[in-house]
């Protein structure tokens, strides 16, 4: 399950008083405000939203990366039904970005570890998570190796030996807590709204005129 915002139909709030020609027209306007709504979110999020929650400056690059928009439920009988829909979601579909936005404890695999990197380490996997610093990777390295340590969480740890000092990488551990720092729905459902009043009216003026002309 990823991260996602749907914005939903509320439209029917800007129909009342129009009559059969002008509530017509409100399906397609309704389809253009929700896509415009949900790029605009999709834009908040790269250039704002990520980069507050990730103290990384390759942060709005990610979210460019892995957001994307869902227009399948947006089409005219998706309103008469009463279910438009457009979204904003994690195309990876992966349970990282949720943990990020809902928090919650993250628990090894049966009869494996997680491995929570030192400072040091995790400044140079860096927030994409380089491949040839993952653990996997980092275990093949010369002079590396698991073992059993003391004290702490920790049962054991990924140590790297360099210049006859020893260096630990990666503690191994059976749970980790993970602290919410992610403002994907709350950002979401706050500006969803603003930005559906903000276009819906100028699409409504231009789909009127541009019908009137077509069929005068």
């Amino acid at each position: 399950m990823s991260v996602k915002v749907s914005v939903k139909d509320n439209i029917k709030q800007f129909t009342k008083g129009l009559n059969k020609f002008q509530k017509s027209q409100i399906p397609f306007v309704a389809q253009q405000t929700f896509k415009q709504t949900a790029f605009q979110l999709r834009k908040y999020y790269i250039e704002k939203t990520f980069p507050q929650s990730f103290k990384s400056g390759r942060a709005g690059s990610f979210a460019r990366a892995v957001l994307r928009v869902d227009m399948s439920k947006a089409k005219k009988a998706n309103y008469i039904r009463g279910n438009m829909t457009v979204s904003v979601h994690d195309s990876t579909n992966k349970d990282y970005l949720l943990m990020q936005q809902e928090g919650g404890t993250k628990t090894a695999k049966q009869g494996k570890y997680i491995a929570v990197p030192l400072p040091e380490q995790k400044r140079k996997l860096g927030f994409r998570r380089k491949a040839s610093e993952r653990p996997k990777a980092v275990i093949n390295k010369k002079n590396t190796f698991v073992t059993r340590v003391t004290g702490g969480k920790s049962q054991e740890a990924i140590i790297q030996r360099k210049k006859g000092m020893s260096q630990r990488l990666f503690n191994l551990v059976t749970n980790v807590r993970v602290k919410p720092v992610l403002k994907f729905y709350q950002h979401g459902s706050k500006l969803s709204p603003l930005f559906i009043r903000r276009y819906f009216p100028s699409n409504f003026r231009k789909a009127v005129r541009s019908s009137k002309y077509k069929y005068s």
